[in-house]
Order: structure tokens, then C-alpha cells, then sequence
């Protein structure tokens, strides 16, 4: 069907409605009179219905069907730059609105990591984080109510993109205090005879376990918990060891926590942390501008808690993006 009338026409006529003055709709729009006055007798001839009633000297009053359009002008055009605001989002690179979703195990550490970095260098954008378990951030991907994820490949069903950033063996922690704090490479086989605290977490439960039936064994889990914080603090108190991927001395930004992290031989599948977003979806720009940021930003993060600089803030890495 053709819209007989167009945007600048009811944006004009909106003016007049409101001001029931053809002289003080155009000093509103910085325009000339006669601009106005055409604009409402072009939109009226194509409704085919006076939309005002002119009066001498006196100004303007609407007419019934005037009325009816004036009360869904203002929706129309709202939502015309709704539409148009949107469709800019996906030319610019650095603007627009953007929903993450963070792990919940990753998002003590890199939520404000990530949102800080990149909010700082694209003040022009708008980022709302959220956290949760990764079936939850799936869900809300397929609902279009997060734009991507960063998370771990566990569980990535074949309507989600995953693109990974960071290869991620399992590590031991142990507290200093634990009889295999002094080896620098752990082995499956003497871990078995410890407690372990377990992250109870759907995917990295099974995951963790795996490890440990892949090389024939089982594991002596003295304890499970799905909080990081937790299984961290069970660690450090000597309660037992645990098996990590991310970095555990950067939980909740801590480094002072008296727990050692180990190598592991062998090593176990490695788990890969990346972005995940919707596969079918087209991606706005500033999606891709903040995944860009996420890959410089999570390659210059220090993994090893042994490593030189590990307080090196990412900003100093500014000049890669």
C-alpha cells in the first residue's frame, strides 16, 4: 500500500496541531511559513480531508479528522527515528546500544574489565551487562536480548557462532600449605589421592570430572559449590584443591589469596574462551567493534599468576586497538 503523505508533511502538520498557529509551527521548525501552509494542503489533498479549520487572523482549530491524526502523529514520527536511530547502529562502529552477557564464573573478572576498557575509548556507546549460567546467556541470545556473550565453548549448539580468543588448559589450585605445592608440574594420578572442591555448575561440573575419567580415574570431591568465590575460599583455608581454566588468583580482582596454581600433566582437553552470538542474526557494527576490543583486550591479559606485570592494566595496551 502507498503512504499517501509523507514524514515531513506530518512533522509539519504536527507543529500546527500543537500550535494552532501555521506563523509559530514555522518559527518551531526554522522554516518559512508558506512551507508549512503547502506541506498541510499537500498532506490534506492526499487524505482527501480538511484537517483544519482556518480562521481570520485568529489561527487554526482542528477537525475531527485532524484531531484523530494529531493523536497519532507524534507516535508515527517517534517511531520513524526509533527505526532510523537503529538502522545508524549498523554503519557506526563506535555508537549505538549493546547487550553483553558475561559467564558467571568469568564476570567478577572480565565484566568490569571489558565494559571500563571499552567504554572508555566509545564514549558514544550504551552497554548493558548482565551474568549468568550459560544456559540462561544462550536462551537470551536466541530471544534477541543479548547481542553476544563472552563464554566458554561448552555446550555451543549449532544456532550459535562461537568465535574463540583464548586457549585455556586446566590448571591445579592448591593451597601453599598442600604437599604437591612444591611441584611445578602435577599429575593427574597423585591428584586423585586429595580432596577436591569442585565448581558444581552445569557443563563445568561434567567438564572437570572429565578430565579425570578421561585418564581413568576418580576424583575424591570433598566438597562442591556453584559460587567461585567459595570454591576459592575452600582452597585457600586447605580444604583441598581445585581444577581452573581462567587465571584464579584474578578472582574477584584478588591476589591475595594464599593459593598456588600448578601445571597439570597431562594437561586435559583445554576449554576455549571467545564471544558467542546469535548465528542467524546480523550484527551491527558495534557488536563487531566490541568483539574486536575483546580479542586485543583478553590476548594482552596476563593467564600465568607467575607472570611479569600482572598488574598491568589493559589500558596500557591502547595503542593495539
Amino acid at each position: 500500500m502507498t503512504i499517501p503523505f509523507s514524514l515531513r508533511q506530518l512533522r509539519y502538520f504536527s507543529a500546527a496541531a500543537k500550535t494552532l498557529s501555521i506563523t509559530e509551527a514555522a518559527r518551531q521548525l526554522h522554516i518559512s511559513q508558506p512551507s508549512v501552509s503547502t506541506a498541510i494542503s499537500k498532506l490534506e489533498d492526499s487524505l482527501q480531508t480538511p484537517l483544519f479549520v482556518r480562521h481570520h487572523a485568529q489561527g487554526l482549530s482542528l477537525t475531527s479528522a485532524g484531531r484523530l491524526l494529531a493523536a497519532e502523529a507524534d507516535a508515527l514520527l517517534k517511531h520513524a527515528q526509533d527505526v532510523h536511530s537503529t538502522l545508524r547502529e549498523f554503519s557506526d562502529a563506535g555508537a549505538g546500544s549493546l547487550s553483553v552477557g558475561f559467564l558467571v564464573t568469568l564476570a567478577p573478572t572480565l565484566m568490569p574489565l571489558c565494559l571500563k576498557g571499552f567504554l572508555s575509548r566509545y564514549s558514544r556507546a550504551t552497554l548493558t551487562p548482565s551474568e549468568g549460567g550459560q544456559d540462561f546467556l544462550l536462551a537470551s541470545l536466541r530471544g534477541g536480548l543479548l547481542d553476544c556473550v563472552v563464554t566458554y565453548d561448552l555446550g555451543i549448539p549449532d544456532d550459535v557462532e562461537f568465535k574463540p580468543i583464548l586457549e585455556l588448559p586446566p590448571r591445579v589450585l592448591l593451597p601453599r600449605t598442600h604437599a604437591l605445592a612444591a611441584c611445578e608440574t602435577i599429575e593427574m594420578s597423585a591428584l586423585a589421592a586429595y580432596p577436591m572442591i569442585l565448581l558444581d555448575l552445569p557443563l563445568s561440573r561434567e567438564y572437570f570430572q572429565s578430565l579425570f575419567i578421561d585418564a581413568g580415574l576418580v576424583p575424591n570431591i570433598f566438597y562442591r559449590s556453584a559460587h567461585t568465590d567459595v570454591v576459592h575460599a575452600m582452597v585457600a583455608e586447605g580444604f583441598g584443591f581445585t581444577l581452573w581454566n581462567f587465571p584464579g588468583h584474578t578472582v574477584f580482582g584478588r591476589t591475595d589469596l594464599p593459593i598456588e596454581s600448578r601445571v597439570l600433566h597431562p594437561k586435559g582437553r583445554s576449554i576455549r574462551l571467545g564471544l558467542a552470538s546469535a548465528a542467524m542474526t546480523p550484527k551491527r557494527n558495534i557488536v563487531q567493534t566490541f568483539a574486536d576490543y575483546c580479542t586485543v583486550a583478553l590476548t594482552a591479559y596476563p593467564l600465568d599468576v607467575h607472570a611479569a606485570g600482572r598488574e598491568r592494566a589493559v589500558d596500557e595496551h591502547d595503542g593495539e586497538f
